[in-house]
């Protein structure tokens, strides 16, 4: 997922007509796509049914800061390298990022949660901290 939202804006970068941008935010688009369900999935799988709200709430609030705060962080490299030159080093870095976490995710053993199997969910840890929510 993050190798296709990566791999859509390399696209985008690396062509010079609306076409090919259409063509990597497509990608994108596919990407975003597959991400938010799965984090949605991924999330209320690993925390305890009595904080499905609490997660709910906090994943929405992450993706809408995320959305909020991306300007704000991107127009500064924009200037200084242009739009082009931000797509290529964000959506590769990206990609990379993605592939190394695919490999890394299908050769490591899964950790196991006291009591529970598959992978600890740190959102589940951050809700059950005393007085995080009141």
């Amino acid at each position: 997922m993050a190798v296709l939202l990566g791999s859509g804006c390399f696209v985008a970068g690396m062509v010079h007509g609306v076409p090919g941008i259409i063509a990597g935010f497509a990608i994108v688009g596919i990407g975003s796509g597959l991400v938010e369900p799965n984090i949605g999935s991924i999330i209320l799988r690993r925390s305890p049914h009595a904080l499905h709200a609490r997660a709910s709430s906090l994943m929405i609030s992450a993706m809408f800061l995320g959305q909020f705060l991306n300007p704000l962080a991107a127009d500064p490299l924009r200037a200084d390298f242009g739009t082009a030159s931000v797509f290529l080093a964000l959506g590769g870095a990206t990609a990379a990022i993605g592939l190394m976490l695919l490999g890394w995710t299908h050769r490591r053993p899964r950790l196991a949660w006291p009591g529970r199997r598959g992978t600890p969910c740190l959102l589940s840890a951050i809700m059950k901290v005393p007085g995080w929510w009141s």
